[in-house]
């Protein structure tokens, strides 16, 4: 009887040992585990803020891994100007949180957005109102559609038509245009019915200073906007106009992205399957050629691209700085991005160095100097070491 418990509690203290040991720790001089393994799923931190969820309710934790807010909530977004929208779990409302835990703003609506620029948009049955930081109505709720207010403006639909209305309520722009997009640089693109839903730009006074002329356009970035042409055989090409309408980067190309660090990504179309892409200067010279089959925009002087299976980075000149060798990989936010190699992810720093081993299934971005990391099905976070 001895020797049968005797092997019961080798057991399981093997198995106890067995199941802490199969979360890996973190190696290295540049992260640290400030949480245990504890979450079936978890988001980004924001404001000092991570959204955890345990139990199929979600809290709060800090940026020191402590639970802040208490596991409450059915959804929630995340912290944005000081409150965070969230579901309630008693009556399946949206309301929004301070970072105390406490309803700023009563649970009230079907649906709830980030505030941006001191108001957030709400619903009521099939209409959007948006509310101030108090909870004050700004607007009757009266549009089918509503966006984040962007440089004072905010696109919302009424009838058959999108306009704008400023941080008084009004509508400033009419209500005549088929999509509605946000404010950049002062500008925004707008597209008519009135012409075959060509596309151009208002600025803040809603007067029409680029014409509707071309097919598609992005928004402004660091003095020029992406827009596609459509040529007498009515192929679609890409190119970049100032904020006159002028075109002042050809359109050359079959792909084009919004210029980001002074770069920005175009693609050329080889076949129905495959698109290859590289970089130009504001000048319209070429940065990098167009070799990768998938490139991303400059964020933190770094560029990720893609080629024959494997990532790597450029730099904010084009020229390649970690070589393509990662299975796959995430944007730098602030000096570290996520690589991945063998089914397991790791951090590098801005010189390709690892700074955190391959050890997790999968990682979040570095924010507020924390990322979450998984391992066999649960979430922890890591902090930057102070």
């Amino acid at each position: 009887m001895k020797k049968l418990i005797s092997v019961i509690l080798f057991f399981c203290i093997f198995f106890i040992t067995s199941s802490c040991s199969s979360f890996p720790e973190v190696q290295g001089d540049t992260f640290e585990l400030i949480s245990g393994y504890e979450w079936e799923n978890v988001k980004n931190f924001s404001e000092g803020f991570a959204a955890v969820k345990k139990d199929g309710l979600w809290g709060f934790i800090n940026v020191e891994g402590d639970l802040a807010i208490d596991y409450s909530y059915t959804a929630v977004v995340r912290f944005s100007e000081g409150l965070c929208a969230v579901q309630d779990r008693n009556n399946g409302k949206w309301g929004f949180i301070d970072p105390d835990g406490n309803f700023s703003i009563n649970p009230e609506y079907s649906l709830a957005s980030v505030f941006s620029e001191g108001f957030a948009a709400v619903k009521q049955g099939n209409y959007y109102a948006y509310i101030d930081k108090s909870g004050q109505l700004l607007t009757e709720f009266s549009f089918t559609d509503a966006l984040e207010f962007s440089e004072g403006f905010a696109a919302v639909k009424k009838d058959d038509g999108y306009g704008y209305i400023d941080s008084t309520g009004n509508m400033v722009i009419e209500n005549k245009w088929s999509e509605g997009q946000k404010f950049s640089e002062g500008l925004v693109e707008v597209f008519s019915p009135d012409t075959n839903h060509l596309s151009g730009f208002l600025d803040s006074s809603g007067e029409l200073v680029i014409n509707t002329k071309f097919t598609d356009a992005l928004p402004f970035s660091e003095g020029f906007a992406a827009i596609r042409v459509s040529d007498a055989e009515n192929n679609l090409y890409w190119g970049y106009c100032d904020k006159n309408g002028e075109i002042v980067i050809d359109t050359l190309y079959d792909e084009a992205y919004s210029f980001s660090e002074g770069l920005a990504v175009v693609g050329k179309t080889i076949s129905a399957t495959k698109s290859l892409y590289g970089y130009i200067n504001k000048d319209g010279s070429t940065a990098a050629e167009m070799l990768y089959n998938y490139a991303y925009p400059v964020t933190e002087g770094r560029a990720r691209v893609y080629s024959d299976g494997l990532w790597g980075f450029l730099d904010g000149q084009g020229s390649e700085v970690i070589p393509l060798q990662f299975s796959a990989a995430m944007d730098f936010s602030g000096t570290f991005a996520a690589v991945e190699k063998n089914g397991l992810w790791g951090f590098i720093d801005k010189d390709g160095k690892m700074v955190m081993e391959y050890v997790f299934d999968e990682v979040g971005s570095v924010i507020d100097g924390c990322a979450y990391v998984k391992s066999n099905g649960k979430y922890a976070f890591v902090r930057v070491k102070q």
